[in-house]
């Protein structure tokens, strides 16, 4: 609650201020030299509200009434305590949010605060990193996201050099997972920001990691152990993935897949679907499932069966796709 100093006898109108400011002079001056701030309204729109412009009037109340606080309006439609008229209307325009690489004007940041993109080399412009395959689960105290990316927070320094530079983001660079948080306060029924600069819990170091050090990525595809070979670092991929929940527990399962450059030389790759529990929105440690290594699983899909996790995907030649589900005893 906060004070707002009544107008002198003249043409000057009052300014609601924190702390209230009198008129100059006021008090002996007392008053002159005291910081002030002006109120400021802030308007936190719910996720999943339509696009569109919503408006609405905010009014200022004189609490005249001091115990209790008597606000709202009396049975013959007169406000139950002193209130501003004219007062102000709030509009509120709202659009997609972008969550990644930058952030919507007007809006506070989502999961990226700053320009996220590939450092740039010796008189080149930098890269924004490609963001892509979101998936999303919803539980009682927050928001799980999951997306592929080939944007690295450690790109620079992961090779212990402070040398190493990536060029533009394509599809020969290597694809590792991201996961982010948004906090919900389940008793309020409300969301709440990761912190004060960002709605999401930010990116962290990317998914999987690596099953030496944790503390890394993969980067060198240890988790590739099929196949015969040396995995080459650039050709490896982590894509698709989705969340499901089992004996409420939720789960984060995607595809990888690696290049391994054989003794002979010949380079083979490997696909490989891998899942981990999730627990406080850290994926644990993946376990690699069962299959063709020939063959990737696009797109994979889990639904639960009387408490058994079943995957759909697709998978086959371009053109002669075909889907295919697994054995329910595949995944548990």
């Amino acid at each position: 609650m906060h004070t707002l100093h009544k107008p002198r006898p003249d043409h000057s109108p009052t300014v609601l201020s924190i702390p209230d400011k009198p008129y100059a002079g006021a008090a002996g001056g007392a008053f002159d030299n005291v910081p002030t701030t002006k109120p400021l309204v802030s308007v936190q729109v719910p996720l999943g509200t339509p696009s569109g412009t919503y408006s609405n009037y905010i009014r200022i109340f004189e609490a005249a009434s001091w115990s209790p606080y008597v606000l709202g309006i009396l049975a013959n439609n007169e406000p139950a305590q002193p209130v501003s008229e004219p007062t102000m209307r709030v509009k509120v325009t709202v659009t997609e949010a972008r969550l990644t690489n930058n952030w919507t004007s007007g809006s506070l940041p989502q999961v990226d605060t700053v320009w996220q993109g590939i450092p740039p080399q010796p008189g080149q412009p930098g890269y924004l990193a490609a963001n892509v395959q979101p998936a999303a689960l919803m539980l009682p105290d927050g928001m799980l996201l999951a997306w592929s990316s080939n944007w690295s927070r450690n790109r620079v320094t992961e090779d212990g050099s402070d040398s190493y530079r990536e060029t533009q983001p394509s599809g020969s660079n290597a694809w590792f997972l991201h996961v982010a948080v948004l906090p919900r306060d389940a008793q309020r029924g409300v969301w709440t920001a990761a912190s004060p600069t960002q709605w999401w819990s930010g990116r962290g170091v990317e998914y999987p990691r690596d099953p030496t050090n944790s503390s890394v990525r993969d980067k060198y595809g240890r988790l590739f152990t099929t196949q015969p070979g040396t995995v080459i670092p650039s050709s490896i991929k982590h894509y698709s993935p989705t969340f499901f929940m089992a004996g409420g527990q939720p789960y984060l399962l995607w595809q990888g897949q690696a290049a391994k450059r054989q003794d002979t030389g010949v380079v083979l790759t490997e696909n490989v679907t891998f899942v981990a529990p999730v627990v406080n929105g850290v994926p644990g440690t993946p376990v690699a499932l069962g299959n063709d290594v020939w063959l990737p699983r696009f797109q994979p899909r889990v639904v639960v069966v009387g408490g058994v996790p079943v995957m759909f995907w697709y998978s086959g030649a371009s053109g002669r796709y075909t889907i295919t589900t697994t054995p329910a005893w595949a995944i548990h």
